[in-house]
């Protein structure tokens, strides 16, 4: 007897599950520190050297604060910015 699995989509994703019981942000710091423990969190499960992770975390960061549409961005449309 053949048993076939389910295809995994995004319908049926962990991902989608979690995403969609999940609350935007919304002030700056609380995105910019789930970016950098995201990051850490990262790097602790695939082995890389925390001070990877931490110059990673401060190019992202500096992009972010770098021109004015992505600072307007990051200050008035968090839940955006949280997506993009």
């Amino acid at each position: 007897m053949l048993f076939f699995h389910q295809t995994k989509t995004f319908a049926s994703s962990n991902f989608k599950l979690l995403y969609e019981a999940s609350q935007a942000p919304m002030f700056q710091d609380e995105l910019i520190a789930s970016v950098r423990k995201l990051i850490s969190c990262f790097c602790e499960y695939e082995k890389i050297d925390k001070d990877a992770g931490i110059n990673f975390f401060l190019v992202l960061q500096k992009e972010a604060f770098e021109t004015p549409d992505a600072l307007n961005e990051l200050l008035g449309k968090i839940a955006y910015a949280a997506q993009r």
